[in-house]
């Protein structure tokens, strides 16, 4: 058995939480006759990547020869030799580990067809310090260095806060967890998206609503992209610049009146969804907490009623965090049918991010007093009534009967929050709920 190619380190993929991921090509720290997937002429560089910290990750990394007397990459010709490649940590004694050793199919431009390439996943657990993690795949004299940079992001964090655990018998628990639901033909679900609030000046705000039957799929379950791919190019939408697929994870960019409203204007500013008044979340694949899930992740069922708002951060805490999100919400208390009265629990929702360690801090849906709030029949337009919570958020509606409901509060104004973005002025906008009265 010939053990005289060298090694080169081949395309390092690192899969993040939402489906994002990053490559990178990983580089021996200047190891003479050794080169990356893509050759490159010279000094040869060291690439790292960035693994958050606050998820389990597995790192892929593969090594092959190179050809002979070119130093550009080849493949083994034999599974056992590829298999017959040692990993190891170097200078590492922390929580990550190096899983079992496998033969894969070379995927460089210049392996023989038929060859193969030795690879491992390394696994950084939940909690992991910001540190180098340098890995070394051997054959005999042979070798090429890896280097995993473990350092935080902000594609998502775990959630605090007395929220969680999401519990569907707690009336004020402001979070829920996403399951697999029964498979379906179709399912009929109401989309909002807006941006400001059109009772403020500014010609950007915008709010529509619009139903939507969804269908077709192969395995009878649908998602949030399903939904926004559907809609994608009309009702004067156009979702991500127009590259929005069926597989895509985050809403980015909305296009409405030839205006965009796309992420980063401020701080951390985006597109936050909510799924029948409260935030969706899963378990962390460590199972040792939960976190936000994305478009892609999240199912939907008949009925569902999915809001989009446009939302940044207003106040900036290096404590508390920064006000990532607010999310306002009508919940049913009473209805005296013998006097046509119902009652209804104005409350509020708050996501706050960390500036620095960028946990997502989730608090309960809590009373909230002063505002104003009109019902309407089901039909969004035909007013009802309207009042202003008292005290423990209170709303009281009269004349009404059983049926469905649609709730519409005024912004809520909190200290320090103005901003412009558009020319739209921008509070924390009041949220679309639906009332049930049986």
């Amino acid at each position: 058995m010939k053990r005289s190619k060298k090694l080169f380190a081949v395309l390092l993929a690192l899969t993040l939480v939402f489906g994002l991921s990053v490559s990178a090509f990983a580089a021996p720290p200047q190891n003479d006759g050794l080169t990356t997937d893509e050759w490159i002429a010279g000094p040869i560089p060291v690439f790292d990547v960035t693994v958050a910290s606050w998820q389990v990750q597995e790192v892929e990394l593969r090594a092959v020869p190179t050809e002979t007397g070119f130093d550009t990459p080849s493949g083994f010709l034999d599974e056992e030799d590829a298999e017959d490649v040692v990993w190891s940590f170097v200078g590492y004694s922390g929580s990550a580990t190096i899983g079992t050793v496998a033969a894969v199919a070379a995927e460089n431009y210049n392996a023989p067809i038929g060859s193969y390439a030795s690879q491992v996943f390394v696994t950084i657990p939940h909690g992991h310090a910001e540190e180098e993690i340098e890995v070394k795949a051997e054959l005999g004299s042979d070798y090429v260095h890896f280097v995993i940079d473990v350092r935080d992001n902000t594609f998502g964090r775990y959630l605090e806060g007395n929220a969680l655990p999401p519990d569907p018998n707690n009336p004020v628990c402001s979070t829920y967890l996403v399951e697999e639901p029964d498979v379906a033909d179709e399912i009929t679900v109401t989309l909002i998206v807006t941006a400001g609030d059109e009772i403020w000046e500014g010609d950007g705000a915008f709010r529509v609503e619009t139903p939507q039957v969804l269908s077709g799929s192969t395995n009878g379950l649908y998602t949030v992209t399903d939904l926004l791919y559907a809609v994608d190019g009309t009702n004067d939408l156009i979702f991500n610049d127009g590259n929005f697929t069926p597989t895509t994870n985050f809403l980015t960019s909305v296009e409405h009146d030839d205006i965009v409203w796309e992420y980063g204007q401020l701080a951390f500013d985006g597109w936050v969804f909510r799924v029948n008044d409260l935030f969706p979340v899963q378990l962390t694949s460590d199972g040792l907490g939960y976190e936000g899930t994305s478009i892609l992740q999240t199912y939907l069922e008949d009925g569902d009623v999915i809001y989009f708002f446009y939302d940044f951060p207003s106040d900036f805490s290096p404590t508390s965090g920064n006000l990532a999100a607010n999310y306002v919400r009508g919940a049913f208390d009473s209805f005296d049918s013998g006097t046509n009265t119902l009652t209804v629990n104005l409350q509020e929702h708050l996501t706050r991010i960390h500036p620095t360690s960028y946990i997502f801090n989730v608090y309960n849906y809590t009373p909230l007093v002063g505002v104003s709030a009109s019902l309407y029949e089901s039909d969004g337009t035909t007013l009802v009534g309207t009042d202003t919570s008292g005290a423990g958020g209170v709303l009281t509606f009269s004349g009404v009967t059983p049926g469905e409901y649609i709730l519409k509060t005024t912004p809520v104004l909190y200290s320090g929050s103005v901003s412009f973005v558009h020319d739209v002025y921008f509070e924390r906008t009041g949220a679309y709920s639906k009332i049930t009265v049986l």
